[in-house]
């Protein structure tokens, strides 16, 4: 009994309203139609009513509840049958919403009822679903995020860029979502009262983790920081060498001469250099020694490390402003590397 018991709270834990279909069924209700409840599972008919009511999903919604396991048969086979003798209509005058084509479709047709097939996932959800089991090449566990991720991608229509967006809250959205858990867990671990998400995507992250301390109410501050590694690229350089130059050198996405010299603060009048060497390309497959050595020359070296106590003591100065006491623990975040 008490395994039973556990699984039956861990199912409370767990499960949720599909709000849409809900609101569906409390329309049909109010037009004065009957609603049955079949269910294919193990959990006899009490349970189930108490899994809905765990769910804020009053009960007396459905006139009856059919559950698998005390009629010994699926709908795959004769559960349709037995909801004709015991509710004595006609099958003409019942049409079976179901989201499993084999149990549920197929199932009812079997008895002439007429079905309707409720999509869990739409063709791109779908297409994510299948890469997701070819790539971990593991079966999902007992639980999964499924259906819940489905549900919240339904949730917001939007004209364009429908696909991009199917794509960002079906896969994004609940990684970014995990994310701000394991964030605000941390938080409460090392007793962080203060958390400073770092931008771009510090605005979109601080609303996810706001939520999570909101729903557990929690005494934490939640506030995004207008710091990117442009801001903080050049402010950390302390002593000017060849390493700290090198880290700053190569990019996915090649600077050119001109615009790696920028971002240390300088321009090409500090640096007398042809067109031709400014336009060219900062790759490691380029022999740069000779941009290194202008670089770590005395008045250049000095002239970058100017530049970057001055960037620093700018960032200081406005970090300062985000703090309200010298000793409150503090977390940053970011998504990201080289920053």
């Amino acid at each position: 009994n008490q395994g039973i018991q556990h699984e039956i709270d861990l199912e409370k834990e767990l499960t949720f309203p599909n709000c849409y279909l809900l609101d569906f069924l409390n329309k049909i209700k109010s037009a004065c139609k009957k609603i049955i409840l079949v269910s294919d599972t193990y959990f006899k008919k009490n349970q189930l009513m108490d899994l809905l009511n765990a769910n804020k999903i009053e009960p007396n919604l459905f006139d009856d509840i059919f559950a698998s396991c005390e009629y010994k048969t699926s709908k795959s086979h004769s559960l349709f049958k037995e909801v004709l003798i015991k509710t004595k209509l006609e099958p003409q005058k019942i049409i079976h919403i179901g989201d499993n084509y084999h149990a549920d479709i197929l199932g009812s047709m079997k008895y002439n009822i007429k079905s309707f097939y409720y999509k869990k996932y739409t063709y791109n959800q779908s297409k994510i679903i299948d890469r997701e089991n070819t790539i971990n090449k593991i079966n999902y566990p007992i639980y999964s995020f499924n259906s819940l991720r489905s549900l919240i991608s339904n949730t917001c229509k939007v004209d364009n860029y429908k696909e991009y967006f199917e794509y960002g809250s079906f896969m994004i959205g609940p990684i970014m979502a995990l994310f701000a858990d394991w964030i605000v867990d941390n938080a409460k671990k090392y007793n962080i009262k203060k958390i400073l998400p770092f931008m771009r995507e510090g605005e979109l992250l601080s609303q996810l983790i706001l939520k999570v301390v909101e729903y557990e109410n929690l005494d934490i501050e939640v506030k995004p920081v207008y710091v990117s590694r442009q801001s903080t690229n050049l402010a950390s350089i302390i002593n000017t060498n060849y390493k700290e130059l090198e880290r700053r050198f190569y990019r996915p996405s090649p600077l050119s001469v001109e615009e790696l010299i920028n971002t240390f603060g300088l321009s090409k009048e500090n640096i007398k250099l042809t067109e031709t060497e400014l336009l060219q390309k900062v790759e490691r497959s380029n022999d740069d020694r000779w941009l290194f050595k202008l670089l770590l020359k005395y008045n250049i070296k000095a002239q970058i490390e100017k530049n970057s106590e001055k960037k620093r003591k700018e960032f200081i100065s406005y970090f300062n402003t985000l703090l309200d006491k010298a000793d409150q623990r503090i977390g940053v975040v970011d998504l990201g590397w080289g920053g």
